[in-house]
């Protein structure tokens, strides 16, 4: 009989914990894939998890970060010394643990940015002697050659031993890329940039985008999420600093999913909206109820305020005042796909039938 001495037998293996440098989000030994339209921050989010990573500071939801980290990056479109090093400074990062994988002598002398999976062995060496745990590639096209970017199979031949170095060297990859211009309503795993092998490849796929119920706010939402399930979504600003170079500032959780950013116009709506949809078909079924009741039962089912206003706007929540006991209340009721004149013809009835009872009372 054969001998395949490359056929293991599971029960002789131990299975380890998953570690992560962010836990849920940024997984060691995996690849991350950060998608977002361009001016969206993408690189800015790198920059502040990396500095983050360097000095042990929390990260953005509060989780502690243990010890402080050494970073590799591999920026392939700003300058380093006008846009990278003010950036990291900005974000508080300490510079000596940051390093920058710069690439490779070209034939004349000058370096030449590495092309995967061609210079894998450069990248593992660069791991082994600066120690990173957190490995950025901005943007990741950059980094797969001319066709790879849009070719399954050379996506696949160039990530496969990226996943395995950062495995062996017990690093994270987060791999930065621009959304297509697709208008076909594409959720937001289908709207990156060339090959669906590259998704595919991540193991954790977030999303930054323009929050589709606040312009002045960015948000990191959960596209994909193999390894912990979707991560809530976290919002962000970028501010100046008295320096004036640009920073992150983060704003907390926000009720908004990965597709409400690519589809902003509502078509696809977020599972927290169609929740808040449900509740209101149910508590505004048998007619008009107090407005300021229909929130206090919303805040008590876990149902977000932006969210239920979201679901009033779906829905057609029309909102009527009503004259009692001396004050002015306001209602709630679901228009039933009425026109405009007709539904201020019910509104007018409706206020008249209850002066009526007033006044019979």
């Amino acid at each position: 009989m054969s001998n395949f001495k490359h056929i293991v037998r599971l029960a002789a293996l131990a299975p380890t914990r998953l570690e992560w440098l962010w836990p849920g989000r940024l997984a060691v030994g995996k690849l991350t894939l950060l998608d977002g339209d361009p001016d969206q921050g993408k690189s800015m989010l790198t920059l502040d998890w990396a500095a983050r990573l360097t000095t042990a500071r929390a990260w953005p939801d509060g989780a502690p970060i243990s010890q402080p980290e050494s970073v590799l990056l591999l920026g392939g479109e700003d300058n380093l010394y006008d846009t990278v090093i003010p950036r990291l400074l900005a974000a508080g990062a300490d510079l000596d643990r940051v390093h920058v994988l710069q690439g490779r002598p070209g034939p004349d002398g000058t370096l030449l940015p590495p092309v995967f999976p061609a210079d894998c062995d450069l990248l593992r060496h660069a791991l082994e002697e600066t120690g990173a745990r957190f490995v950025v590639a901005d943007p990741i096209v950059a980094y797969l050659g001319p066709a790879a970017g849009l070719n399954g199979p050379q996506v696949r031949k160039a990530l496969t031993p990226l996943a395995t170095i950062v495995q062996e060297a017990g690093a994270n990859l987060t791999m930065v890329r621009h959304l297509n211009k697709n208008g076909r309503r594409q959720s937001a795993m289908y709207r990156g940039t060339g090959s669906i092998a590259v998704v595919a490849a991540a193991r954790i796929d977030p999303l930054a985008g323009r929050d589709p119920n606040d312009p002045t706010q960015r948000v990191l939402a959960c596209s994909k999420n193999n390894l912990a399930g979707p991560q809530p979504t976290l919002g962000y600003r970028i501010r100046l600093d008295e320096q004036e170079r640009p920073l992150v500032e983060w704003t907390g959780p926000v009720e908004v999913s990965a597709d409400d950013i690519v589809l902003n116009d509502g078509t696809l709506l977020g599972a927290p909206v169609v929740r808040a949809i449900e509740f209101l078909q149910e508590t505004l079924g048998g007619g008009s109820r107090p407005c300021k009741e229909v929130r206090e039962l919303a805040t008590a089912m876990d149902i977000a305020s932006r969210t239920l206003d979201r679901a009033c706007a779906k829905l057609k929540v029309v909102p009527f005042q009503s004259w009692e006991n001396g004050r002015n209340l306001w209602y709630w009721r679901i228009a039933h796909g009425a026109t405009p004149e007709e539904e201020m013809a019910q509104l007018l009835q409706e206020l008249k039938g209850q002066g009526e009872e007033r006044k019979s009372a």
